[in-house]
């Protein structure tokens, strides 16, 4: 005998008595030929067995909500206290008559938040229009996981109904919570206000007598009269400065792995919201690369930064099967499936450094932050340190970074990094000699390169400040064989591949430890581009490129003398004349490429100063 299921879903606009309710559904099952009970919450099947043809079972099953509805009493207080004459909304301070019932169905919801969801949170559907959020499986843990946890952070694929898991429960918190205010973030202001727009949806279609009253209804903020200041609901772009100054109770981040500026956001936001008792951060996303984002989903796995990790397949979905994937699959490249569907994070095969040992690399949160200066380890007597520094034009756009780096032993160590991008080159020179000062007079590397030579300047001949790398370079625009007095590292071709081929082998030969989070981030989109390495596009190097300088540092012998010989030796200038440091850099290996310089890479291999390449290129 075959059973057949069809399926009905009413949301009814206006409450029905249980006479006219059940008069619908027998209309309803009367042009369907199905008999059927229904009481005054649900209609259910009705069995008789001899009514249906002997091969066929024909079940009708019809499920309709009846919220409790607003009285009379009630219904004639709308249309003189609703805001701004929207009969949806409640205006703020209007009190009203509730019944037992009511009194209990708000209690109800209170305490019951999967009732609360899956009786009167409507969502909007393709298929479908408003209906109330019918949850699958995976989705009731999920927003379970918010319910039991401070911080939760999960990785979904598309269209599997993270926001609006995540709306039912910044929904439910503004509804029972007095004086909750809850952040959305997202990569741009209009992909937060869509979460928002969600709520206010939802927020809408509820029962008059269950929701707080409005004082604030505009396209970026909610304020509603709960508590004495009010529950308050916002929506922003996730910038660094996006919550500072406001007292958060949840951070909802939406496809967090999108923001370019998350790790600082992420390193400014976080110690604040996690120094109190109750307040939330969520964040959700489908992956994009190794970044941030990965690297906050790879720590809560292990189970190290106290994020509650959460991951559902696409097939969790009841209306996805084979025929779904390969239709989706056909209309995608697979690393766009990969990614979107299946979840891989998708790092660049062609970073400096190995993919594999970039996944290895974890960060420090810092000790302290002063001024935009993230220190992880303070200075240390007895200790010698360098000072890379790469010079912006304080625009906003590129970063001014300065990275200490600890030279003492044969392991070197980041232990502090300035990074600003409004600070102007005369401005940073101040900062640079405030760092290297208090890190014992640090050796100091500035790439001179346009406007870096005005920090050059300023700290070696207005500030007197002697530990700077100096040389005699070429001047090819004079004559042959002229030579000058040069402040800092001439960036060139040559120079920028000596240092990328020694920092590769650095860090993966564990030689060189970072601890901050923005240049780990940098490192996973600094990639080959053509003859040389730059960060891939909207991302940022310049964390990265004070690495690279510091690296081409370390094979010279200027170097040897700033680690071994006393601080008055430092200032003698030994570069040869166009700051190549004997020959060509070799990194051995039995297969790589060898770049527009000469340079032969690899992932594998000891490095070597020698004069000639072993072989033609």
């Amino acid at each position: 005998m075959n059973t057949v299921f069809l399926g009905f879903n009413f949301i009814l606009s206006e409450p029905m008595s249980g006479f006219h309710v059940s008069s619908y559904v027998k209309f309803l099952c009367h042009v369907n030929k199905c008999p059927i009970y229904c009481n005054k919450k649900f209609a259910f099947i009705y069995h008789q067995d001899n009514i249906f043809n002997k091969n066929t079972n024909l079940l009708i099953y019809i499920m309709i909500k009846f919220p409790v509805p607003d009285t009379p009493e009630i219904e004639a207080m709308k249309q003189d206290n609703c805001y701004n004459s929207i009969p949806a909304l409640k205006a703020a301070g209007v009190e009203l008559p509730l019944t037992e019932e009511q009194v209990n169905e708000i209690r109800k919801c209170q305490n019951d938040f999967l009732y609360f969801v899956k009786n009167y949170v409507v969502i909007n559907t393709l298929d479908k229009g408003q209906q109330i959020f019918e949850l699958f499986p995976f989705q009731e843990e999920l927003i379970m996981n918010f319910r039991k946890n401070r911080f939760n952070i999960a990785m979904l694929p598309r269209q599997m109904g993270k926001s609006a898991c995540s709306m039912a429960y910044i929904l439910w918190k503004s509804i029972f919570t007095p004086d909750y205010t809850t952040a959305i973030l997202a990569h741009k202001e209009t992909g937060a206000k869509e979460v928002l727009d969600r709520f206010k949806v939802a927020f809408m279609a509820l029962p008059w007598y269950m929701k707080p009253g409005v004082a604030v209804w505009n396209m970026k903020s909610i304020v509603l009269s709960l508590g004495g200041n009010g529950t308050k609901v916002f929506a922003a772009p996730c910038t660094v400065d996006a919550i500072i100054g406001k007292s958060c109770n949840c951070v909802y981040i939406d496809e967090a792995a999108h923001i370019d500026n998350f790790p600082e956001f992420f390193g400014r936001s976080f110690p604040t919201l996690s120094s109190g008792k109750t307040s939330q951060m969520i964040i959700t996303s489908t992956p994009k690369g190794m970044n941030y984002f990965w690297k906050l989903y790879t720590e809560a796995e292990q189970g190290v930064n106290g994020f509650v990790p959460f991951f559902a397949p696409w097939y969790l979905r009841p209306d996805r099967d084979e025929e779904w994937y390969e239709t989706q699959k056909k209309a995608m490249t697979d690393q766009e499936f990969n990614q979107e569907y299946l979840c891989e994070f998708l790092g660049s095969s062609a970073t400096l450094v190995n993919g594999e040992k970039l996944k290895s690399l974890s960060w420090l949160q810092p000790e302290r932050t002063v001024n935009n200066l993230a220190i992880y380890k303070e200075a240390e007597e007895g200790k010698k340190y360098v000072v890379s520094v790469d010079v912006s034009e304080g625009l906003s756009q590129d970063y001014s970074v300065a990275t200490v780096i600890d030279i003492s032993g044969d392991v070197y160590e980041q232990v502090a990094v300035y990074r600003d991008n409004h600070i102007l080159p005369e401005n940073l020179a101040e900062v640079v000699y405030a760092i290297a000062t208090k890190y014992n007079n640090a050796y100091v590397i500035i790439e001179n390169n346009s406007i870096g030579r005005i920090v050059c300047n300023a700290l070696y001949y207005d500030m007197d400040y002697e530990y700077m790398l100096t040389s005699n370079v070429r001047n090819d625009d004079v004559k042959e064989g002229y030579t000058k007095f040069s402040i800092g590292l001439r960036q060139t071709p040559r120079t920028k591949s000596t240092g990328c081929a020694i920092l590769k082998a650095l860090i993966e030969s564990d030689s060189f430890i970072l601890n901050d989070a923005d240049t780990i981030t940098e490192l996973f989109s600094f990639t080959k581009q053509k003859t040389s390495y730059q960060a891939d596009n909207g991302k940022t190097d310049d964390c990265v490129m004070t690495l690279v300088n510091f690296a081409w540092l370390t094979k010279t012998d200027y170097f040897r003398e700033v680690k071994q010989v006393s601080d008055s030796a430092i200032r003698r200038g030994l570069m040869p004349d166009d700051h190549i440091p004997f020959g060509i850099l070799h990194v051995s290996a039995t297969d790589g490429y060898s770049n527009a310089e000469g340079l032969f890479i690899n992932g594998v291999g000891n490095v070597d100063i020698i004069e000639k390449p072993p072989f033609a290129w």
